[in-house]
């Protein structure tokens, strides 16, 4: 039995493995698949990988971390689906800005915007009933401000 080194199909140095000596010719040993006879590979540092080119080892360097993909910017209408504000953080907002009486009267004018204004848990900013808040002289900029802001708020 004899130690050799064992390689991958690309010959780098995966360990060591053995090779059983030939009972019908001693001195011959039978080589396991991707095994050869060579010198030990070189000390490695982190991440070095030792290659056997049939000759000689050679030090292959660790392959550089690839760059990040880039996340893209969010859409408008992504950053908006994820604007949602409890009431009280929009009414603290309204008041802050003296806006609450304003929008008190818009949700008053509508009864299905009441009912949401005076019984909703969270407030979306994709609610149509928040978009009809432009026809009421809110520009979409504005009413993102106002929830950017009614998200920061604690209540």
């Amino acid at each position: 039995m004899k130690t050799v080194i064992q390689l991958d199909d690309k010959g780098f140095f995966t360990g060591f493995t053995t090779a059983d000596e030939s009972p019908l010719e001693p001195g011959v040993y039978h080589m396991p698949g991707g095994a050869v006879d060579a010198p030990n590979p070189p000390e490695l540092s982190q991440g070095e990988q030792a290659k056997w080119d049939g000759k000689a080892w050679a030090v292959v360097p660790p392959e550089p971390e690839p760059e990040p993909e880039p996340v893209p910017e969010p859409t408008i209408a992504e950053r908006r689906e994820a604007m949602v504000a409890s009431p009280a953080q929009i009414r603290v907002t309204l008041w802050q800005l003296g806006l609450i009486k304003t929008v008190q009267a818009i949700a008053d004018a509508d009864p299905k915007a009441a009912i949401v204004w005076e019984y909703a848990t969270e407030i979306r900013r994709t609610n149509a009933l928040i978009d009809a808040l432009g026809s009421d002289g809110f520009t979409p900029e504005q009413i993102d401000d106002i929830f950017v802001y009614a998200m920061q708020v604690s209540v």
